[in-house]
Protein backbone atom coordinates (compact mmCIF):
# COMPACT_ATOMS: atom_id res chain seq x y z
CA UNK A 1 0.00 0.00 0.00
CA UNK A 2 2.88 2.19 0.92
CA UNK A 3 3.85 1.85 -2.77
CA UNK A 4 0.90 2.89 -4.36
CA UNK A 5 -0.34 -0.88 -5.03
CA UNK A 6 -4.04 -1.42 -5.27
CA UNK A 7 -4.44 -3.90 -2.10
CA UNK A 8 -7.53 -5.74 -1.92
CA UNK A 9 -7.34 -7.86 1.76
CA UNK A 10 -9.79 -10.77 2.76
CA UNK A 11 -9.83 -11.99 5.68
CA UNK A 12 -11.71 -15.08 6.50
CA UNK A 13 -12.45 -14.45 10.50
CA UNK A 14 -14.39 -11.55 11.12
CA UNK A 15 -11.66 -9.63 12.60
CA UNK A 16 -8.01 -9.51 11.29
CA UNK A 17 -4.92 -10.04 12.84
CA UNK A 18 -4.80 -13.85 12.49
CA UNK A 19 -2.43 -15.95 15.31
CA UNK A 20 -2.25 -12.12 16.95
CA UNK A 21 -5.87 -11.74 17.94
CA UNK A 22 -6.03 -15.15 19.14
CA UNK A 23 -2.95 -15.48 21.81
CA UNK A 24 -3.26 -11.89 22.71
CA UNK A 25 -6.39 -13.40 24.72
CA UNK A 26 -4.22 -15.39 26.12
CA UNK A 27 -3.07 -15.34 29.74
CA UNK A 28 -0.57 -12.28 29.71
CA UNK A 29 -0.31 -12.19 26.17
CA UNK A 30 -2.70 -8.77 25.76
CA UNK A 31 -0.03 -5.84 24.92
CA UNK A 32 0.54 -8.39 21.86
CA UNK A 33 -2.49 -6.73 20.33
CA UNK A 34 -0.79 -4.15 19.78
CA UNK A 35 0.87 -5.87 16.19
CA UNK A 36 -2.42 -6.05 15.36
CA UNK A 37 -4.07 -2.90 16.27
CA UNK A 38 -1.22 -0.33 14.51
CA UNK A 39 -1.03 -1.81 11.34
CA UNK A 40 -5.37 -2.14 11.39
CA UNK A 41 -5.31 1.71 12.11
CA UNK A 42 -2.19 2.34 9.51
CA UNK A 43 -4.34 0.05 6.92
CA UNK A 44 -7.37 1.91 7.54
CA UNK A 45 -5.81 5.40 6.43
CA UNK A 46 -4.95 3.92 3.11
CA UNK A 47 -7.60 4.96 0.28
CA UNK A 48 -5.74 2.09 -2.24
CA UNK A 49 -6.95 -1.10 1.06
CA UNK A 50 -10.41 -1.89 0.54
CA UNK A 51 -10.63 -5.06 3.49
CA UNK A 52 -13.48 -7.59 3.53
CA UNK A 53 -13.89 -8.67 6.89
CA UNK A 54 -15.29 -12.58 6.95
CA UNK A 55 -15.02 -13.54 3.24
CA UNK A 56 -13.34 -16.86 2.74
CA UNK A 57 -12.23 -17.65 -0.27
CA UNK A 58 -11.20 -20.63 -2.10
CA UNK A 59 -9.33 -20.75 -5.48
CA UNK A 60 -11.67 -19.93 -8.11
CA UNK A 61 -13.49 -16.76 -5.83
CA UNK A 62 -9.32 -15.66 -5.61
CA UNK A 63 -8.13 -16.27 -9.36
CA UNK A 64 -11.73 -14.18 -10.32
CA UNK A 65 -10.19 -11.12 -8.60
CA UNK A 66 -8.24 -10.88 -11.77
CA UNK A 67 -5.31 -9.05 -9.28
CA UNK A 68 -1.62 -9.10 -10.72
CA UNK A 69 -0.37 -10.70 -6.90
CA UNK A 70 -1.81 -13.23 -4.65
CA UNK A 71 -0.33 -13.13 -1.63
CA UNK A 72 -1.71 -16.40 0.80
CA UNK A 73 -1.01 -16.12 4.59
CA UNK A 74 -3.46 -18.54 5.74
CA UNK A 75 -1.03 -19.66 8.92
CA UNK A 76 -0.68 -22.57 10.40
CA UNK A 77 -1.96 -25.49 12.71
CA UNK A 78 -0.55 -27.67 15.53
CA UNK A 79 -0.51 -30.89 14.88
CA UNK A 80 -1.96 -33.68 17.09
CA UNK A 81 0.11 -36.56 15.92
CA UNK A 82 2.91 -36.30 18.33
CA UNK A 83 5.46 -35.50 15.92
CA UNK A 84 8.18 -33.07 17.03
CA UNK A 85 11.98 -32.04 18.28
CA UNK A 86 11.98 -35.70 20.63
CA UNK A 87 9.57 -37.90 17.92
CA UNK A 88 10.09 -39.14 15.01
CA UNK A 89 7.02 -41.50 14.96
CA UNK A 90 3.53 -40.52 15.76
CA UNK A 91 2.18 -41.27 19.23
CA UNK A 92 0.34 -44.51 19.43
CA UNK A 93 -3.35 -43.89 19.90
CA UNK A 94 -2.88 -40.25 18.65
CA UNK A 95 -6.40 -40.10 17.17
CA UNK A 96 -8.07 -41.24 20.39
CA UNK A 97 -11.52 -39.47 21.16
CA UNK A 98 -9.35 -37.45 24.43
CA UNK A 99 -6.97 -36.18 22.05
CA UNK A 100 -7.41 -32.74 21.54
CA UNK A 101 -5.94 -29.44 18.99
CA UNK A 102 -3.95 -26.73 20.57
CA UNK A 103 -5.65 -24.64 18.36
CA UNK A 104 -9.11 -25.82 19.21
CA UNK A 105 -8.56 -24.60 22.92
CA UNK A 106 -7.07 -21.48 22.25
CA UNK A 107 -10.39 -19.89 21.08
CA UNK A 108 -12.47 -21.72 23.28
CA UNK A 109 -14.21 -19.47 26.14
CA UNK A 110 -15.04 -22.05 28.22
CA UNK A 111 -13.55 -26.07 28.58
CA UNK A 112 -14.84 -29.42 29.53
CA UNK A 113 -13.72 -30.60 32.96
CA UNK A 114 -11.41 -33.19 33.88
CA UNK A 115 -7.64 -32.97 34.04
CA UNK A 116 -6.06 -32.20 30.72
CA UNK A 117 -2.28 -33.56 30.21
CA UNK A 118 -0.59 -31.22 28.18
CA UNK A 119 2.74 -32.68 26.05
CA UNK A 120 5.53 -29.65 25.73
CA UNK A 121 7.75 -30.58 22.66
CA UNK A 122 7.69 -27.16 21.26
CA UNK A 123 9.66 -25.39 24.35
CA UNK A 124 8.53 -21.98 24.34
CA UNK A 125 5.38 -19.77 25.98
CA UNK A 126 2.47 -21.93 23.83
CA UNK A 127 2.40 -24.35 27.05
CA UNK A 128 2.73 -22.69 29.88
CA UNK A 129 -0.47 -20.17 28.72
CA UNK A 130 -2.30 -22.73 27.44
CA UNK A 131 -1.91 -24.50 31.08
CA UNK A 132 -2.36 -21.02 32.30
CA UNK A 133 -5.95 -20.13 30.81
CA UNK A 134 -7.28 -24.12 31.11
CA UNK A 135 -6.68 -23.46 35.08
CA UNK A 136 -8.36 -19.84 35.03
CA UNK A 137 -11.22 -22.12 33.63
CA UNK A 138 -11.07 -24.82 36.60
CA UNK A 139 -9.54 -27.57 34.55
CA UNK A 140 -6.61 -29.68 36.09
CA UNK A 141 -3.93 -29.82 34.32
CA UNK A 142 -0.09 -31.36 34.10
CA UNK A 143 2.65 -30.42 31.64
CA UNK A 144 4.78 -33.53 30.92
CA UNK A 145 7.79 -31.96 28.73
CA UNK A 146 11.67 -33.84 27.79
CA UNK A 147 13.38 -31.33 28.65
CA UNK A 148 14.36 -30.93 32.29
CA UNK A 149 12.52 -27.52 32.49
CA UNK A 150 9.19 -25.91 30.68
CA UNK A 151 10.00 -22.99 27.95
CA UNK A 152 13.72 -23.82 27.72
CA UNK A 153 13.76 -21.24 24.77
CA UNK A 154 12.49 -18.71 26.96
CA UNK A 155 15.96 -18.99 28.57
CA UNK A 156 17.01 -16.58 25.35
CA UNK A 157 14.45 -14.32 25.88
CA UNK A 158 14.49 -13.41 29.17
CA UNK A 159 10.97 -15.28 29.90
CA UNK A 160 11.87 -18.64 31.33
CA UNK A 161 12.18 -17.83 35.09
CA UNK A 162 8.72 -15.71 34.89
CA UNK A 163 7.38 -18.67 33.06
CA UNK A 164 7.71 -21.39 35.38
CA UNK A 165 6.91 -18.89 38.45
CA UNK A 166 3.05 -18.35 37.02
CA UNK A 167 3.23 -22.41 36.43
CA UNK A 168 3.82 -23.31 39.93
CA UNK A 169 1.64 -20.70 41.81
CA UNK A 170 -1.16 -21.61 39.49
CA UNK A 171 -1.29 -25.39 40.40
CA UNK A 172 0.12 -27.05 37.33
CA UNK A 173 1.62 -30.15 37.29
CA UNK A 174 5.10 -29.95 35.61
CA UNK A 175 6.97 -33.08 34.53
CA UNK A 176 10.13 -32.84 32.85
CA UNK A 177 12.40 -35.10 31.43
CA UNK A 178 10.01 -37.22 30.18
CA UNK A 179 8.29 -38.22 26.18
CA UNK A 180 4.88 -39.26 25.48
CA UNK A 181 4.92 -42.85 23.95
CA UNK A 182 1.22 -43.64 23.59
CA UNK A 183 -2.25 -42.23 24.83
CA UNK A 184 -5.65 -43.75 25.30
CA UNK A 185 -8.82 -43.08 27.06
CA UNK A 186 -6.87 -44.50 30.54
CA UNK A 187 -4.52 -42.20 29.86
CA UNK A 188 -1.04 -41.50 28.95
CA UNK A 189 1.90 -43.45 29.03
CA UNK A 190 5.11 -41.38 29.52
CA UNK A 191 8.83 -42.40 29.65
CA UNK A 192 12.37 -41.22 30.91
CA UNK A 193 14.45 -39.93 28.39
CA UNK A 194 17.27 -41.38 30.43
CA UNK A 195 16.19 -44.75 31.64
CA UNK A 196 13.64 -45.52 29.24
CA UNK A 197 11.01 -46.58 32.29
CA UNK A 198 7.23 -45.94 31.49
CA UNK A 199 4.80 -44.84 33.43
CA UNK A 200 1.25 -44.30 33.04
CA UNK A 201 -0.24 -40.67 33.64
CA UNK A 202 -4.39 -41.01 34.55
CA UNK A 203 -5.78 -38.63 31.97
CA UNK A 204 -9.19 -37.20 31.08
CA UNK A 205 -7.53 -35.02 28.27
CA UNK A 206 -4.60 -35.07 26.28
CA UNK A 207 -3.13 -32.40 23.95
CA UNK A 208 0.16 -32.53 22.20
CA UNK A 209 2.14 -29.12 21.45
CA UNK A 210 4.81 -30.24 19.35
CA UNK A 211 5.26 -28.47 15.52
CA UNK A 212 2.73 -27.27 13.60
CA UNK A 213 2.15 -27.48 9.77
CA UNK A 214 1.44 -24.67 7.40
CA UNK A 215 -1.87 -24.68 6.12
CA UNK A 216 -1.16 -23.94 2.69
CA UNK A 217 -4.21 -25.84 1.28
CA UNK A 218 -5.15 -22.51 -0.67
CA UNK A 219 -2.08 -21.64 -2.44
CA UNK A 220 -1.65 -25.53 -3.54
CA UNK A 221 -5.04 -25.15 -5.06
CA UNK A 222 -4.64 -22.05 -6.71
CA UNK A 223 -1.27 -23.56 -7.97
CA UNK A 224 -2.52 -26.39 -9.07
CA UNK A 225 -5.61 -24.23 -11.20
CA UNK A 226 -3.03 -22.13 -12.88
CA UNK A 227 -1.12 -25.39 -14.17
CA UNK A 228 -4.35 -26.05 -16.16
CA UNK A 229 -3.23 -25.89 -19.94
CA UNK A 230 -6.84 -24.11 -20.59
CA UNK A 231 -5.69 -21.31 -17.84
CA UNK A 232 -6.80 -17.60 -19.26
CA UNK A 233 -3.68 -15.70 -19.06
CA UNK A 234 -2.10 -13.27 -17.77
CA UNK A 235 -1.03 -15.69 -14.69
CA UNK A 236 -0.91 -13.78 -11.45
CA UNK A 237 2.26 -14.57 -9.38
CA UNK A 238 1.32 -16.19 -6.40
CA UNK A 239 3.52 -16.28 -2.69
CA UNK A 240 2.81 -18.14 0.61
CA UNK A 241 3.47 -15.95 3.03
CA UNK A 242 4.54 -16.21 6.91
CA UNK A 243 2.99 -19.27 9.04
CA UNK A 244 1.78 -20.45 5.35
CA UNK A 245 5.38 -21.14 4.14
CA UNK A 246 6.42 -22.08 7.23
CA UNK A 247 5.60 -21.45 10.89
CA UNK A 248 7.94 -19.48 12.84
CA UNK A 249 7.04 -16.78 15.31
CA UNK A 250 4.54 -13.38 15.22
CA UNK A 251 8.18 -11.77 14.56
CA UNK A 252 9.04 -13.66 11.71
CA UNK A 253 5.27 -13.81 10.41
CA UNK A 254 5.78 -10.00 10.01
CA UNK A 255 8.88 -9.98 8.52
CA UNK A 256 7.95 -12.60 6.22
CA UNK A 257 5.00 -10.14 5.13
CA UNK A 258 7.64 -7.52 4.30
CA UNK A 259 9.97 -9.30 2.19
CA UNK A 260 6.88 -10.68 0.55
CA UNK A 261 6.09 -6.69 -0.11
CA UNK A 262 9.40 -6.09 -1.57
CA UNK A 263 9.28 -9.05 -4.05
CA UNK A 264 7.10 -6.86 -5.93
CA UNK A 265 8.25 -3.88 -5.53
CA UNK A 266 10.24 -2.86 -8.26
CA UNK A 267 14.08 -2.46 -7.00
CA UNK A 268 14.52 1.02 -8.72
CA UNK A 269 11.57 2.62 -7.23
CA UNK A 270 11.97 5.42 -4.93
CA UNK A 271 9.23 4.55 -2.34
CA UNK A 272 10.60 1.09 -2.19
CA UNK A 273 10.94 0.63 2.10
CA UNK A 274 14.53 -0.13 3.25
CA UNK A 275 15.87 -3.97 3.29
CA UNK A 276 15.97 -5.39 7.00
CA UNK A 277 18.01 -8.23 8.53
CA UNK A 278 16.08 -10.88 10.81
CA UNK A 279 18.50 -10.69 13.88
CA UNK A 280 20.55 -13.98 14.78
CA UNK A 281 20.34 -15.36 18.20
Amino acid sequence: AETGCEVLLAERRSELGGRVAIESRLPGLSEWARVRDWRQTQLQKRPNVSIYLASDMDAESALDCRTDYIVLATGSSWTTNGIGRNREMEIEGNTSENVLSADSLFVQTSVMPGHYVIYDDDHYYFSSVLALKLIAAGADVSIVCPEGRICSWGAYTNEQHDNNTQLYRAGVRVVTDRTVDAVDTAGVTTRCIYTGEQELLAADWFVPITCRKPDNGLFESITALMSESNFDEPRPKVYAAGDCESPGTIAAAVYAGYKTALSVVKPDSESAPALRDLPLV
